[in-house]
């Protein structure tokens, strides 16, 4: 874990491992990311609530930086669209 930088957590790398990111270089729709977040929770890569609490904390590590308003407004959909997933659908 050394090699991580302290802005980084392990959950960033697994999340771009299954395809999640709010770059708007990739700028993928929101259905897009929700469709990666429900297949790394049901392939048990990491649950609903891991989830949440690390989209969390990347919006308010970011939420009061101009350059980051983007990606805060995908974050706040994406936990917000995780909150209502029911997982046994």
């Amino acid at each position: 874990m050394k090699n991580i930088p302290k802005n980084k957590r392990l959950e960033d790398w697994i999340l771009k491992i299954v395809g999640y990111t709010v770059n708007s270089n990739d700028d993928y729709s929101d259905d897009y990311r929700h469709n990666v977040l429900k297949y790394a929770i049901a392939e048990e890569i990491f649950t609903k609530e891991k989830a949440i609490r690390h989209i969390s904390w990347l919006i308010k590590l970011n939420e009061n930086k101009s350059n980051m308003e983007e990606s805060v407004k995908k974050w706040r959909s994406d936990r917000d669209y995780l909150r209502g997933y029911n997982e046994k659908k």
